[in-house]
């Protein structure tokens, strides 16, 4: 909104390959719109530009940070679908030790799209 393009503040949402909305949050930058719409277009569509972020544990909470904007941001909100690996460890219920039954029942891959 104006007072936040005031401030050099832009809402940003980054999606995942399947449109969905994965990161919320704030961009800081002087440019004006004009000149940040052009700074997207000059890179959109050529080799190597990802418009799309992908779960990746190593990335930027829990997802890779490629997509414009990348940097000077303040992440609001965050949203992993599919699974629970972007807990990487760190539940305190280790199925792997307390229900060993869980471990060897096979993987279910549909639930794509769910939260």
């Amino acid at each position: 909104d104006a007072n936040q393009r005031n401030l050099g503040k832009w809402s940003f949402t980054k999606y995942d390959q399947l449109n969905r909305p994965v990161m919320t949050g704030m961009y800081t930058s002087d440019q004006t719109r004009l000149a940040l719409q052009n700074a997207l277009d000059a890179h959109f569509g050529n080799p190597g530009y990802a418009s799309h972020e992908t779960f990746d544990l190593a990335g930027t909470n829990g997802y890779t940070n490629v997509s414009f904007p990348n940097a000077d941001l303040d992440v609001h909100s965050v949203t992993y679908y599919d699974n629970y690996a972007w807990k990487n460890g760190q539940t305190a219920y280790d199925y792997s030790v307390l229900d060993a039954r869980l471990a060897t029942e096979p993987v279910n891959y549909q639930v794509k799209g769910q939260v």
